[in-house]
């Protein structure tokens, strides 16, 4: 909420929180190192830490239910016929939404950086990637002479 806070404010705006933007439950494995997660189930070993779609922790939410959870949020806003949207939200519910979407790039996982935009227009039931994982807005621009 701050980062959606700081964006909101130069426009006046206040931040609208919708709890099906919270990053994945993560259950008994909230506030652990990946580390820490093995060794308390080796059978992770094989995986990558990065590999959300293939675990559900004990008391956590399986990569499909944040999925269903982020485009019932998306098809709400849609139904409100807001032409644009900003939505501040976490890596791990970007990477749902492009899954559920169908966005995913082809290479696979993205590495989401921080502060960093992704843009999605819909139309018609249709998504398209517009920007992925972009920092550009972030450069700071040199002062004229």
């Amino acid at each position: 909420m701050e980062t959606a806070r700081a964006i909101a404010a130069p426009h006046g705006l206040e931040p609208v929180p919708d709890v099906r933007l919270r990053e994945f439950g993560f259950g008994s494995w909230e506030g652990l190192t990946w580390a820490e997660i093995l060794a308390h189930n080796p059978h992770l070993s094989e995986m990558s830490h990065r590999a959300a779609h293939l675990y559900e922790p004990e008391g956590g939410e399986r990569f499909a239910a944040v999925c269903e959870r982020a485009r019932a949020f998306y098809e709400d806003v849609a139904a409100t016929g807001l032409r644009r949207v900003a939505v501040v939200t976490h890596a791990g519910v970007l990477h749902a939404t492009l899954h559920a979407f169908g966005l995913t790039p082809a290479e696979g996982r993205v590495n989401f950086l921080p502060a960093s935009v992704t843009g999605v227009a819909a139309a018609g039931g249709v998504h398209r990637l517009l920007c992925l994982s972009d920092v550009t807005h972030l450069a700071r621009q040199a002062p004229s002479p």
